[in-house]
């Protein structure tokens, strides 16, 4: 084994030792806890009771799909103020469904270390807002700094245990079935009724043009497919169907540019989420990775197939009947249950990714040609 692939080996079992030190967190969780309760204390000296209710989601493409349903469930309930704060990037998304909620949006420069910390100015913001109530659905440390100094008389959520003092209900972390469960749960708690469950899918949505986009890209590394198979796959499905690659602006280089017109590839680089949701709309299936774009394409009632790999697909497949994909299960793969891989879905550093390696070409070719012929594809005219 090489000298960087042991280090990064060691630096995961390292990271995942301090995690599981009883005392080590102990002492962490007590801490913060202390901290935590003392600020509240302060601030809560003059509470805002009143309806308005301030939904956090500082999600990523991807989560902020799964946070969906919880927040179709808000909304029947508050059909007048509510307001989302959410990252600037997720706000269309939320359009697609929620064409007439109040959301505020932060840019990545309102927060410090990589989205961890906000800002002075957001921390204000959300402050301002003088919510009574206040829906958790990030459930990370990025929250709870934002949650810290509002004067909301509800603060319902979920989140690591030294946080609990920030909320007057703790969803304890426990495991689902699904992600969108566990915004669900955070829902319900609030509503206080059972009946806050996921929506139906919409039905498959096949556009007449019918084409077949395939993004080849991920969140992280870990994540991701060989793009070389990637650019195969594509060549292989033209020639029956009009198949083509969408990317994010700045991720197809000369060269990768060059074997795409060698392979007769249209090619699509997209520089905003609406651009990405436009060209998604004219698709007929949508192929990629454990990713944001193939869940906004499932969103748009699209058919989608997923190359998984360091997560577990039955926790994140897009919900609904029009959803297939292909996996490498080795034995470091997450087990039921568990959302990521012993790496945390290699962002903690996978040694090898083994996962996606060993899943060979032919094996992802034969799954999606049948998922194809099930959804009844119209093919190309012959010239």
């Amino acid at each position: 084994m090489s000298d960087s692939k042991t280090f990064k080996r060691r630096k995961v079992f390292i990271s995942e030792a301090l995690r599981k030190n009883k005392f080590f967190s102990g002492a962490v969780s007590f801490v913060l806890s202390v901290c935590v309760f003392v600020i509240r204390k302060i601030f809560l000296m003059k509470k805002a009771d009143n309806e308005k209710v301030a939904v956090i989601v500082m999600r990523k493409l991807g989560d902020a799909v799964f946070t969906i349903p919880a927040i179709k469930a808000l909304r029947k309930h508050c059909k007048e103020n509510m307001v989302l704060i959410c990252f600037e990037e997720t706000k269309p998304i939320y359009k697609i469904v929620f064409e007439d909620l109040d959301i505020i949006t932060a840019g990545h420069d309102a927060f410090y270390f990589n989205d961890r910390l906000p800002k002075k100015s957001l921390i204000k913001t959300v402050a301002g807002l003088d919510a009574g109530v206040v829906i958790d659905l990030t459930g990370v440390i990025t929250s709870a700094a934002m949650l810290l100094f509002t004067r909301a008389k509800k603060i319902i959520g979920s989140n690591e245990d030294y946080f609990y003092p920030l909320y007057t209900k703790f969803i304890p972390a426990k495991k689902y079935s699904h992600l969108t469960e566990g915004y669900l749960e955070v829902v319900r708690n609030f509503l206080a009724y059972p009946e806050a469950e996921p929506d139906e899918e919409p039905e498959p949505e096949l556009s007449s043009l019918c084409i077949i986009l395939i993004h080849p890209f991920a969140g992280w590394r870990a994540k991701e497919w060989n793009l070389d198979k990637y650019i195969r796959l594509a060549a292989e499905l033209n020639e029956e169907y009009d198949c083509r690659i969408i990317a994010p602006s700045g991720t197809i280089s000369q060269e990768v540019s060059g074997e795409l017109i060698k392979n007769n590839l249209k090619y699509t680089l997209t520089t905003t989420v609406e651009e990405l949701i436009c060209e998604i709309k004219k698709s007929s299936l949508f192929i990629s990775n454990d990713s944001g774009p193939l869940h906004i394409a499932a969103l748009l009632g699209k058919p989608t197939f997923t190359i998984f790999g360091p997560t577990d697909p039955s926790m994140h497949i897009p919900l609904g009947k029009n959803h297939r994909y292909v996996r490498k299960e080795i034995t470091c793969s997450p087990k039921p249950g568990e959302k990521f891989c012993f790496t945390n879905a290699g962002r903690n550093g996978c040694p090898s990714f083994e996962c996606m390696n060993q899943l060979s070409f032919d094996e992802v070719l034969g799954s999606v040609e049948r998922f194809v012929t099930s959804l009844g594809l119209t093919k190309k005219i012959s010239k």
